[in-house]
């Protein structure tokens, strides 16, 4: 090998090696396997489930909206695995009509995850 050569490519593997090790470490969060968002009140009912299947690619976002407001949501995986999934609401809010969640987790989910929709009891008078 020639000796011009044998530089070059030590010089271009040094910075190949200094460019990996000096980019800011990034915190990968690997989720959890339960969220709750809301309060459930004693007249409050359960008024949807939805299933994200076993299989289904991320991200994915889950809709749900009702007639009436929506007081909590309950999600949660099938079961662990080696890792769990992050919840977002991204459209609509607790205590809203219209709620949409994104979910994010492995490429592939190798659970499913339930989500559980309670909603205020039509009798029941709206808080300010």
């Amino acid at each position: 090998m020639h000796l011009g050569s044998f530089r070059l490519t030590t010089v271009a593997l040094a910075s190949v090696c200094l460019l990996l090790t000096s980019r800011p470490r990034q915190v990968v969060s690997n989720g959890d396997f339960s969220y709750f968002y809301g309060t459930i009140a004693p007249s409050d009912t359960l008024c949807a489930k939805k299933v994200v299947g076993i299989g289904t690619r991320t991200p994915v976002q889950v809709d749900y909206s009702s007639t009436r407001p929506i007081t909590a949501v309950s999600l949660d995986a099938s079961n662990v695995a080696y890792q769990g999934f992050n919840a977002l609401i991204t459209r609509g809010a607790i205590g809203q009509q219209d709620i949409t969640f994104s979910l994010n987790g492995p490429w592939v989910l190798p659970y499913y995850i339930e989500l559980d929709y309670y909603c205020r009891t039509t009798d029941q008078h709206q808080q300010p």
